[in-house]
């Protein structure tokens, strides 16, 4: 008969995180002379869901740098604030690709569109289109991928968009 063993060592959990240790891929190369983003319109009270739909993958999961949202195909998308467009282009396995600095060191970006409606300087308003939802880029069907950058480390957007997509 074995006997059960007369202690049992406790291993905490690792402790939850709001953002993922996996460095982002280089910046794109755009040409052209840079873009000031210092001066966009004042920030509203809080960042929007850019369109609303069915989540498809969360953050953080296998290192997962945002939220993906399923829509329909050519569902508007929504800046989630006031901002300046510093990407508005194909940007590899994200294809039709939008990041909008919103200033502070907040900038949100916006993946796999079939039609980007912005470009790059072009001030947008919270809410204004940026473009429409597809599936370009490494995808394996119609959603939007959607990420929360501040200073540049991806975090979780639930954190800073209030409800549900």
């Amino acid at each position: 008969m074995r006997r059960a063993p007369t202690h049992v060592v406790v291993v905490p959990a690792a402790p939850a995180t709001d953002s993922i240790s996996a460095p982002l891929p280089p910046a794109p190369e755009i040409p052209g002379p840079p873009v000031a983003a210092a001066s966009p319109a004042p920030a509203t009270s809080g960042l929007i869901w850019p369109l609303h739909g069915r989540v498809a993958q969360e953050f953080g999961h296998n290192g997962h740098p945002g939220i993906d949202i399923d829509a329909p195909y050519g569902t508007p998308i929504h800046a989630a604030d006031n901002g300046v467009v510093i990407w508005a282009g194909w940007q590899g396995g994200y294809g039709n690709f939008v990041l909008v600095d919103h200033g502070n060191g907040l900038v949100t970006g916006y993946g796999h569109q079939s039609r980007i409606a912005v470009t790059r300087g072009q001030t947008v308003t919270q809410g204004d289109v940026i473009g429409y939802e597809g599936s370009t880029g490494h995808s394996t069907g119609p959603h939007l991928h959607f990420e929360v950058r501040i200073n540049n480390v991806p975090r979780n957007p639930r954190l800073y968009v209030p409800g549900n997509p």
